[in-house]
């Protein structure tokens, strides 16, 4: 009976234990107040074949109800007030809508479920499809309704990462694609064609800027070479950055200016009158604008004069008016009818990018003849009045009047190197785009809690100067992002540069910006160069060629149709698996036989092909390392190159230079070879 009794009573002492048990582990309350983070809006694209992850905020802890394709979750609100809930992958398809819900609840509609890649880097990937080789027939045909759209506005941060941006999901139409990344679109495009699921593309690009800023202070702290550049972050943070004894870079340039416009006074005292709505510029030539001064034949670095005479309506007398001119590269004064209504200065940030927007007051305006004068003064390397041409028109509030087109233009100095130094650079202080970590912080890292598929990335033109440190910081670059998204297959395939300056094989470089030493060596072909090497000892990387895409007198080639479509060549090989041609032919060895060196490839794909006649842009040398011409011939799968100027030749270099014009080494699938040297000089 005592027996009988102790079962009884421990039976009652585990059944109230249980009933405890069961009681702490009751559901929690829903939560209030309910949102998620700005990344997520309607039109969305999330990452198929990965847990599908969703995040956002609640006033109070409680708990967070998430629903999607018929699969839910529920989670608690932590103490910081924020959730995340984990869903199972998912196989494409949409749209579907997303339901989060606490006490209140989010609905978001026309959700798709596919592939998601992040376009970045500077102004190559940010320039838009308008832009861009018949861009206003793309923007016709931009009908696509499972291509979805994210342009992240651009902002920086240089203490500490952001857990929110500005940007939406957007379906992709004409309405919508004109300002998108022209290589980001074209790549999704063609995913989209030939994958036939839904694609979703985040575009966080600036143009202008280094690989610096694109790195979080965790892979500047994985590596003890960056210790400066660490500590420069810890300066920042506390407001210590800009000691009062420290010179400013930017105070540099400002002094620059100022002794260039000094050494200059005589021509610049004889330009005074250029700005006067009465002045005759009749003999002055004509230039057409929006377009560099480079494209207008004007090679040169110095100050030109742009005039535009309008003829405005009595309607329009004595009226505030609106002028826009776009971007003039790199700073301006603008005058309307002889006064001044305008200027920009080397101490604002992207000087040389900036929209100009300028008012023009009432009291200057006349019916009939009126004159617009810009002076612009190019610093360095591209300069003109870049427009673009929708951008350039004077306004009433009403009606509006077109200003692209011809423009009188007169030069009032060119720099001469010889005589003036070189621009210094431009400043790299947390205010600034540039200064370390700044856009990882406001631009990428808010992405970091959502599954993407890889990253595309166009950039290099603004680390060109040193190609040696490029290969540690893109090698820490994708080890960064990698570690931020917690996947370390995921592809990265970025863009080699494009070509651009002429040359000519001993003196490759006109003007001589990148090389300070030797020119035979120019930066932006080590660049490329590195480029490739990231590629290939980084894996999952690619690297799309661009060699014959270039403009002279343009870093920022037009046809971005090409560079979308061969990184998404690159794409289906490395994250689909798709048996595809995706290379051009790529340097494999050489062998020197007797007065000529044979080279042989890899990615040949049905054979090598001279594109539009003779091989061209292959140079030899011999053991004095001077290169000249030579002639190259495809011999079935090797190219034999030889000059008569070279009797016992050791090392060939092909397209290694700025602007190699003409090169045109392919596979038979179309694909470009890349530059390449068979020296380590």
């Amino acid at each position: 009976m005592k027996i009988a009794n102790l079962y009884l009573a421990a039976g009652a002492v585990l059944f109230m234990t249980g009933l405890s048990a069961y009681a702490l582990k009751a559901p929690a309350a829903p939560a209030a107040d309910v949102k998620l983070k700005c990344i997520y809006t309607d039109n969305m694209v999330l990452q198929r074949e990965k847990p599908i992850v969703i995040c956002g905020t609640a006033k109070d802890q409680g708990a967070v109800t998430v629903e999607l394709n018929g699969k839910s979750t529920t989670v608690d609100v932590a103490d910081n007030g924020t959730w995340k809930a984990e869903l199972p992958e998912m196989k494409a398809g949409g749209p579907y809508t997303l339901k989060v819900s606490g006490q209140n609840s989010v609905e978001l509609k026309n959700v798709m479920i596919g592939e998601v890649w992040v376009c970045s880097g500077q102004s190559n990937m940010e320039w838009n499809v308008k832009n861009s080789v018949n861009g206003d027939a793309e923007i016709a045909a931009a009908n696509y309704p499972d291509i979805r759209i994210f342009h992240v506005k651009k902002d920086r941060s240089p203490t500490g990462t952001k857990e929110e941006l500005v940007g939406e999901w957007k379906v992709c139409t004409p309405e919508s694609i004109p300002n998108f990344s022209a290589v980001g679109y074209f790549f999704g495009r063609k995913l989209n064609k030939d994958l036939n699921v839904p694609v979703g593309l985040i575009n966080s690009s600036w143009g202008g800027t280094m690989i610096e800023p694109w790195i979080s202070r965790k892979g500047f702290e994985s590596d003890p070479k960056y210790a400066s550049i660490v500590s420069s972050l810890d300066k920042a943070k506390s407001g210590e950055d800009n000691k009062p004894e420290a010179p400013k870079v930017d105070e540099k340039l400002v002094n620059w200016q100022k002794d260039i416009e000094t050494f200059y006074k005589k021509e610049i005292d004889a330009c005074a009158n250029s700005a006067s709505g009465d002045l005759d510029d009749s003999s002055w030539k004509t230039m057409t604008v929006p377009g560099s001064f480079e494209s207008n034949d004007i090679n040169i670095d110095g100050v030109v004069w742009g005039r535009k005479t309008v003829e405005l309506p009595a309607s329009w007398a004595g009226k505030d008016l609106s002028l826009s001119l776009g971007a003039l590269d790199d700073v301006d004064q603008t005058y309307f009818n002889g006064v001044k209504v305008g200027e920009t200065s080397v101490n604002q940030n992207e000087f040389w990018a900036l929209k100009r927007v300028y008012k023009v007051p009432g009291n200057l305006v006349k019916a009939g003849k009126n004159v617009i004068a810009t002076r612009v003064f190019d610093m360095f390397m591209t300069g003109g009045m870049m427009g673009p041409s929708n951008l350039m028109k004077l306004e009433n509030g009403k009606e509006s009047i077109a200003l692209a087109g011809e423009w009188k233009y007169k030069v009032e100095f060119a720099m001469d190197y010889n005589k003036v130094a070189k621009r210094p650079a431009v400043a790299s202080t947390p205010t600034g785009n540039q200064f370390p970590t700044t856009l990882y912080n406001a631009m990428i890292h808010p992405f970091t809690v959502m599954p993407v598929r890889g990253v595309i990335w166009y950039q290099g033109e603004s680390n060109a100067g040193n190609p040696d440190g490029y290969r540690d910081l893109y090698t820490t670059f994708v080890q960064d992002w990698r570690k931020a998204w917690n996947d370390q297959n995921m592809p990265f395939i970025s863009c080699q540069l494009s070509a651009f300056y002429r040359h000519t094989p001993e003196k490759p470089m006109e003007p001589d910006f990148f090389a300070k030493e030797d020119t035979t060596d120019p930066h932006w072909a080590r660049l490329r160069e590195v480029q490739l090497e990231c590629t290939d000892t980084i894996p999952l990387s690619g690297s799309a060629i661009t060699i014959d895409i270039g403009n002279p007198v343009d870093i920022h080639p037009r046809n971005k149709q090409d560079v979308g479509t061969r990184l998404a060549l690159i794409a289906e090989k490395m994250a689909y698996g798709k048996d595809i041609s995706y290379s051009g032919p790529r340097y494999d060895k050489m062998t020197v036989e007797g007065n000529k060196i044979r080279l042989s490839f890899k990615h040949i794909d049905g054979g090598l092909v001279a594109k539009d006649g003779e091989l061209k842009q292959f140079a030899i040398a011999g053991a004095d390392k001077k290169f000249v011409w030579a002639t190259a011939k495809i011999d079935g799968d090797t190219i034999v190159v030889s000059s008569d100027k070279v009797a016992a030749p050791v090392a060939v270099r092909y397209a290694w230079s700025m602007y190699p014009e003409g090169c045109n080494l392919y596979n038979k699938a179309g694909l470009p070879a890349s530059p390449f040297r068979t020296d380590k000089w």
